[in-house]
């Protein structure tokens, strides 16, 4: 949450800075990561999950397996019945 003038607090910052995936991205390599994304979304930019899943695909080559990435055509900042069905499937093969 930004705080009134539209900005993060230091601690905000901190906090991002420290979870962020790119920088943590050694011990997320063999974890089973899902990335559903529109790609009309006009709240998150899907840019920042290409960008991820380019570098977890470049950092973890021989483990490809655990990230799949998918990019839905024409969807803005929403769930919808197809992603929730990606999710359990998803789900039923990791867990």
């Amino acid at each position: 949450m930004q705080n009134p003038s539209g900005t993060h607090t230091d601690k905000q910052l901190a906090l991002i800075r420290r979870y962020d995936p790119i920088k943590n991205i050694e011990s997320l390599s063999t974890r089973p990561i899902l990335l559903l994304h529109g790609d009309a979304d006009t709240t998150v930019s899907i840019d920042s999950q290409r960008y991820f899943y380019q570098q977890m695909q470049v950092f973890n080559k021989k483990e490809v397996r655990y990230i799949r990435f998918v990019e839905i055509p024409d969807l803005n900042h929403q769930i919808t019945l197809s992603i929730v069905e990606e999710m359990i499937n998803w789900l039923d093969f990791h867990v």
